[in-house]
């Protein structure tokens, strides 16, 4: 019976070996891979809604091939002893958890749109540049108590904010805005006119809703920042 117990220890002793050397044979290409694919073509410049969209698919190409073959390489053999079998859970558990982190980590990201507006009763906005509203924004604008006719898009931006993180915007020369990510798709609103700060606004802010903050301004106009989420 000892000779039958020496024999299958020593028969098991690989296979806890093997768990190093299947971590190194794919985490190793599957790293290099990764940074393959996230580095940007020469002379190109991604935003950071771009960016972001490459990495989940880089993330989604590359983690999902990896565990399948990390974990059918790792898979104990037939007869292993109960202890080698509970370290393959564990090591299984780990991966899996890692990789569920990253992802969270780069779907936390809030890409959002906002647009600079100005109200007024006039028929024609005085700047070549600017462009009516578009009909949801109007529609949104006319649904507020404001008492003005015409509404014209003076700025466009897109951009992203990470989780518990936030990103300071220049819509024009005059206006700022500061976004902070409080999650769950809720957002902290900060609207700065020549530096200083004119207003605050804290809204959950779903898919398919805007966001609407705003002043007066001279010659009896307005300003709004419209916000919302996009893809």
């Amino acid at each position: 019976m000892r000779t039958q117990s020496a024999t299958s220890f020593t028969s098991l002793s690989p296979v806890g070996r093997a768990y190093p050397r299947a971590l190194k044979s794919f985490y190793i290409p599957f790293v290099r891979r990764l940074v393959r694919s996230l580095a940007p073509p020469q002379e190109t410049s991604l935003s950071p809604v771009g960016r972001s969209r490459q990495v989940g698919r880089a993330l989604k190409s590359f983690h999902i091939p990896f565990v399948r073959r990390l974990v059918r390489s790792l898979a104990p053999p037939y007869g292993t002893s109960f202890s080698a079998v509970v370290r393959f859970l564990c090591l299984t558990a780990a991966i899996l958890f890692f990789v569920a982190g990253a992802s969270q980590g780069f779907a936390a990201d809030l890409k959002l749109e906002a647009q600079l507006i100005w109200g007024t009763n006039d028929p024609k906005s005085p700047d070549a540049g600017h462009k009516p509203a578009e009909p949801e924004v109007r529609k949104k604008l006319k649904s507020l108590p404001f008492k003005w006719e015409n509404y014209f898009e003076v700025n466009r931006l897109q951009f992203a904010v990470p989780k518990d993180g936030a990103r300071r915007i220049a819509m024009s020369k005059e206006c700022e805005i500061l976004v902070k990510n409080l999650g769950n798709s809720a957002v902290e609103v900060s609207v700065f006119g020549k530096g200083e700060r004119v207003g605050k606004i804290t809204q959950a802010l779903p898919k398919g809703e805007l966001l609407v903050t705003g002043g007066n301004a001279p010659n009896f106009t307005a300003w709004f920042v419209v916000l919302r989420q996009t893809d």
